[in-house]
């Protein structure tokens, strides 16, 4: 069992994302702020990041930056509603490993699941 954070301020969309990854075996730390996901980071030390880019506080380039710096080994996929090509290569100089759009797509979810935990 591997451990998975999921950031992202949306209620239902962390449900239906947070439901996908407990019934694939592994568990699940949701938060919907990006500066609580920092924190969790140093205390959990998740093997996987699920990072919305649009919250209050930080966006999802700021907590992505952080992460990074300090956890670079954690494969962090970035998920968003509108990624256009300026947000995509901004999120690659961050060091984001995989974009998803919104809405999630359970089959592209479990192909990420098995790509980076393995």
């Amino acid at each position: 069992m591997k451990k998975i954070l999921l950031v992202d301020d949306s209620v239902m969309q962390g449900r239906i994302l947070s439901r996908i990854i407990e019934e694939s075996g592994h568990q699940v730390f949701e938060v919907c702020d990006g500066l609580i996901a920092l924190d969790l980071c140093s205390i959990e030390n998740p093997q996987m990041i699920f990072l919305d880019l649009l919250m209050p506080e930080m966006s999802g380039q700021e907590v992505l930056g952080e992460i990074k710096k300090s956890y670079f080994h954690i494969a962090v996929i970035v998920r968003g509603a509108d990624m256009q090509k300026t947000s995509r290569e901004e999120i690659t100089e961050l060091g984001g490993d995989f974009f998803l759009n919104k809405p999630i797509q359970e089959e592209e979810i479990l192909s990420d699941l098995g790509t980076y935990l393995n």
